[in-house]
């Protein structure tokens, strides 16, 4: 019968260990195979909205998200990320694709009224320098969201 190893017989300094400038360089390189067609930056007002944290702002931008669905009634694909800075003002980036442009304009009208400003939305002219902005905050709280639509074919 084998034996297991003993806490004190670990492989511990041979272990696979995967940093998070890695991982933000390999979610970088992922998205850069999408043509992304807006750069989004949302930021929270917290005069606007109370007890801001980033569960809620990732909330909130994943609702917003749906609503470019709902409102272009077809699928929207998208991937965004909460940056926190560690101020009341959170903020997220958001890569959009096969978007309708009156529904992008609604859905933002909307979060204006809820929750805080649109810093940038804008074309994207360089995929890889999106995707990479987008990925510089995973070493934070280490999450990226991905729409169900992202990886199914276009419409």
């Amino acid at each position: 019968m084998g034996r297991f190893p003993r806490a004190t017989d670990s492989c511990y300094e041979e272990r696979m260990r995967i940093n998070a400038r890695r991982v933000r360089l390999g979610w970088g390189q992922f998205l850069t195979r999408f043509e992304w067609e807006r750069f989004i930056t949302l930021t929270t007002d917290p005069t606007q909205c109370s007890h801001i944290s980033e569960e809620r702002v990732s909330r909130d931008v994943h609702r917003l998200c749906c609503e470019f669905s709902y409102l272009s009634r077809f699928s929207v694909r998208w991937a965004y990320a909460v940056e926190g800075g560690g101020g009341p003002r959170l903020h997220a980036h958001v890569l959009v694709m096969n978007e309708s442009p009156g529904a992008r304009r609604a859905a933002l009208a909307g979060w204006k009224a809820r929750n805080g400003s649109v810093t940038h939305d804008r074309p994207v002219d360089d995929v890889r320098a999106a995707c990479d902005y987008l990925c510089k905050c995973i070493g934070g709280n280490g999450e990226i969201v991905l729409s169900d639509s992202l990886m199914t074919r276009r419409e």
